[in-house]
């Protein structure tokens, strides 16, 4: 990918990314009682569950927040984000790993193969968490004990696989500046 299309790519996402916070406080607001989403918090427990789907049955105009909360999160913005913040670290990945002769003289399948590993995990776990935020707000069960584990669970797999990600990108990063050291 071109460096400017690279750059893009990567702006586009941060201004995603940047995008919902400014959304859910609006949400906040609107509801009138804080809430704690449970997509950014680790060891979730069924009162911080409950407190969030009480919140999200609020009126907000003629829907609720829970269909504000989908809106913005589920059918927008955090459906776009995965895979934006997924490509972008294939892409780095790729343009990184592409200045290391071994990595170059690799076939273009096993390459992408290589930033598929980096980039896709994050996906992956991200839209599984939101499915499950998903089922808290909009399915018939009050949530318990085993909702509050999956939940925790998939945010620290999806933090993990973020922090995993960008360290074998910073690591071909800084192996670039090794290399050009050396040539």
């Amino acid at each position: 990918m071109m460096r400017t299309k690279a750059i893009a790519l990567y702006c586009a996402t941060l201004l995603v990314f940047a995008a919902m916070t400014p959304l859910r406080w609006w949400l906040q607001g609107k509801i009138g009682m804080e809430y704690q989403t449970p997509d950014l918090m680790f060891g979730l427990d069924v009162a911080t569950l409950a407190n969030f789907r009480e919140a999200m049955a609020q009126p907000v105009g003629i829907w609720t927040g829970g269909d504000w909360f989908k809106l913005m999160h589920s059918y927008t913005l955090d459906l776009a984000l995965p895979v934006m913040t997924g490509l972008s670290f294939g892409v780095f990945f790729l343009n990184a790993a592409g200045k290391l002769p071994n990595f170059a003289d690799m076939e273009r399948k096993a390459q992408l193969m290589a930033a598929f590993i980096v980039g896709f995990p994050c996906v992956m776990v991200d839209y599984i968490e939101n499915y499950q935020v998903w089922k808290l707000i909009s399915g018939p069960d009050a949530p318990d004990a085993q909702m509050a584990g999956i939940i925790s669970v998939l945010t620290t797999l999806k933090f993990s696989c973020l922090v995993f990600a960008a360290t074998v990108c910073l690591t071909f990063a800084l192996a670039t500046l090794r290399t050009r050291k050396t040539t």
